[in-house]
């Protein structure tokens, strides 16, 4: 999902950004997936692919980012307003380059004689002090400064790692914990309890990062949320176990979605888009 778009970034107005937390129901979740995936003008992605990668930090729609999932599913079919929670902008044969290029502090991208601009500073996964790196090879890219690796490591209470161009960071709610070589940094809790593997105690979800505990609880987060183990053996906040992942088909303007274990069909038309064809809504204009 990383690369969905060349960068995605700066949040436009009170919607987007990074962090701020606040439960969402499961219809929030859905309307927001088909919001999102929806309006972004070359998507080769699905809905279904946005319900199915909730848990990455570092893809469009995240539960890291429940602030930007509200602001998604206000904004609907509106993909004005969608692009906006997303912090990107696109513009009709406004392209000024070929390749992603930072113009005056903006990633400016062209698909197809469409632009696409990106402020990079605070929304998805993009930290608040993320600015526009140029790089030689003609694909600059947003992030806190040029790397290589995949290293993870802490800088205060920030998980920072490369993604091979760009270091990314990510806030942790409580402290950020590595191991003794100083990598393989992981959001953790040092004062929380010894534990030498992950599981579910009831609704929350037990992380076990460098030794302690860190306790999630799912109900905080999603609306009648619980924890669960899934396919990966790992725990997961979920809002049930009803149905399996897969990819959604419209059935007429209806978008069935299999949305962390609940089942939620998506109304297109009702979320202000002009149809549902194939896994997506279709947007009434275009881009």
């Amino acid at each position: 999902m990383k690369r969905l778009v060349v960068a995605v970034v700066a949040v436009v107005g009170a919607c987007g950004g990074s962090g701020e937390r606040g439960q969402v129901t499961a219809d929030e979740v859905s309307r927001a997936c088909a919001s999102a995936y929806s309006c972004y003008p070359f998507n080769t992605r699905t809905v279904s692919d946005c319900v199915n990668d909730l848990d990455d930090p570092e893809t469009l729609v995240s539960l890291s980012r429940l602030d930007q999932i509200h602001c998604l599913a206000l904004a609907g079919g509106d993909c004005a307003a969608s692009r906006a929670c997303l912090g990107y902008t696109v513009v009709q044969n406004g392209c000024q380059t070929a390749y992603p290029t930072c113009v005056a502090g903006v990633l400016h991208a062209c698909t197809a004689g469409i632009a696409e601009d990106y402020a990079c500073a605070g929304s998805l996964w993009y930290a608040p002090d993320a600015a526009c790196l140029p790089i030689a090879s003609n694909d600059d890219a947003c992030g806190l400064r040029l790397c290589t690796g995949s290293d993870r490591t802490c800088e205060g209470t920030r998980v920072v790692h490369c993604n091979g161009r760009a270091a990314q960071a990510q806030d942790c709610a409580t402290a950020c914990l590595a191991d003794a070589a100083g990598v393989n940094a992981a959001c953790g809790d040092p004062d929380g309890a010894a534990c030498d593997a992950p599981r579910c105690d009831g609704a929350t979800r037990v992380e076990c990062v460098q030794g302690h505990e860190l306790r999630v609880d799912c109900a905080a987060e999603l609306d009648g949320g619980t924890c669960l183990i899934g396919g990966d053996g790992l725990p997961h906040c979920r809002f049930a176990a009803e149905c399996d992942v897969g990819t959604a088909v419209c059935a007429g303007d209806q978008l069935p979605l299999c949305t962390l274990g609940k089942a939620v069909a998506v109304d297109c038309v009702a979320l202000g888009f002009k149809s549902c064809d194939g896994s997506l809504c279709l947007r009434k204009l275009f881009p």
